[in-house]
């Protein structure tokens, strides 16, 4: 690091360590310090070798191993500030249920009171808005009023007496089973385009933006394939052969081992992609079998309702249950959707770091390689500049020829 900051090289820790473990496996340290090694103790004299090896390689900003080992230590980096992330959101959605759900399930003297019960009844509306993910039933009014009303359908204020006596076990499952009915309740409203407003954003909002995403990373994945192709006739093409000269026989090694390189970058990254291509597909997988199931009940639902204006609740409401417990997993799945949305973001910073051997040739080709188009444009522009060399004389002998 003090080597580094000298040099004005910028450096990670962990990229420094990942280097340094890579140039041991390519036998690199052994060859500038003979006898070193990381997993035995070493001199000053060894530990000043390995640190000027290093340095040269991290100094070098042109480096497809120097790319190919930074993309590698930032993106087990993005992954797990991503693990992190999740764990932190769900912990503290779990921190505040448990704290809404204590002031629902716990007896308190004060339910027993004139206006007990009305508390207690907008605790319980705030706990099933927050567990059923329509938080914004909590601050819009309109909102809480949709949520208000399917609470009521199934649990009404009189029913309170009675869920005052009930012990702390019993009142959990209670809170538990009616947020899932109401969470259904309001998913059949939005159907019938009764509201649906404090509904939390579905499928149809997400599922474009993966699919998307699904498409990028397929291209990502072709082009990077074709390039590994590519590098691998290049290494044929570099490759010495024995009627080479010395000097050429040079050239073509320093060619091959850069070729090696690049490949070596590239093929990590293809790497990365398919591993997010697959996680990817079997999230959408998920997500497209929940949402089967979730319109096969609402269908269902549908046809035991109908158009009765009373129906058995031993009937219909298990099945509101359902939509909401399927809803609620569905809702975790998308969640992960726009989590490796993120990770797709930061992977594609990390492609293009330098300018590789395929683009070179592909810009010589375009220099030297002129399509028929291109030889049209180049004429009429040949042909313009002639005529603006021209225009002054051939205007003046006209305005002489006009004269009288």
């Amino acid at each position: 690091l003090r080597l580094c900051r000298e040099k004005d090289v910028k450096a990670d820790p962990f990229i420094i360590a990942y280097m340094a473990c890579l140039q041991e496996a390519r036998k690199a340290i052994d060859a500038a310090s003979p006898g070193a090694s990381l997993m035995s103790e070493m001199d000053p004299a060894q530990i000043a070798s390995i640190a000027q090896l290093l340095v040269k390689l991290l100094a070098d900003k042109d480096s497809p191993i120097l790319e190919a080992a930074r993309m590698q230590v930032m993106m087990e980096i993005v992954f797990k500030q991503q693990r992190e992330l999740v764990d932190c959101e769900a912990q503290e959605q779990a921190e505040r249920l448990g704290m809404l759900a204590r002031a629902v399930t716990e007896p308190r003297p004060s339910d027993r009171a004139p206006d007990g019960h009305e508390r207690l009844f907008a605790r319980v509306l705030e706990y099933v808005a927050v567990a059923s993910g329509m938080e914004l039933a909590v601050s819009d009014d309109m909102a809480k009023e949709e949520v208000r009303v399917a609470v009521e359908s199934v649990f009404p204020l009189s029913t309170l007496v009675r869920f005052t006596t009930l012990d702390t076990t019993e009142r959990v499952a209670q809170v538990s089973s009616l947020t899932c009915i109401t969470l259904g309740i309001c998913i059949y409203n939005q159907s019938l385009g009764q509201g649906g407003m404090a509904l939390p954003p579905g499928t149809a909002s997400c599922l474009p933006q993966a699919s998307r995403l699904l498409r990028d990373i397929n291209r990502h994945v072709a082009t990077l394939s074709a390039d590994v192709a590519s590098y691998a006739g290049l290494m044929r093409v570099y490759a010495p052969t024995a009627v080479s000269q010395s000097g050429a026989e040079g050239d073509l090694l320093v060619k091959r081992e850069r070729a090696q390189a690049e490949s070596i970058h590239k093929a990590q990254t293809l790497v990365l992609w398919e591993g997010l291509r697959e996680d990817l597909s079997s999230g959408l997988e998920v997500v497209n079998t929940l949402e089967t199931d979730l319109q096969e009940t609402l269908l269902l639902v549908h046809g035991l309702v109908g158009s009765s204006s009373a129906v058995a609740k031993e009937s219909v409401l298990p099945q509101f249950e359902r939509l909401g417990s399927i809803h609620q997993t569905l809702r975790d799945e998308l969640r992960l959707l726009v989590v490796r949305q993120r990770l797709a973001d930061e992977l594609t910073g990390f492609m293009d770091g330098y300018v590789t051997i395929l683009q070179k040739m592909t810009k010589s080709r375009r220099v030297t390689q002129r399509s028929p188009v291109d030889e049209e444009a180049l004429a009429h522009a040949a042909r313009a500049k002639e005529w603006q060399t021209a225009a002054p004389a051939l205007l003046a002998e006209g305005v002489e020829w006009l004269s009288p």
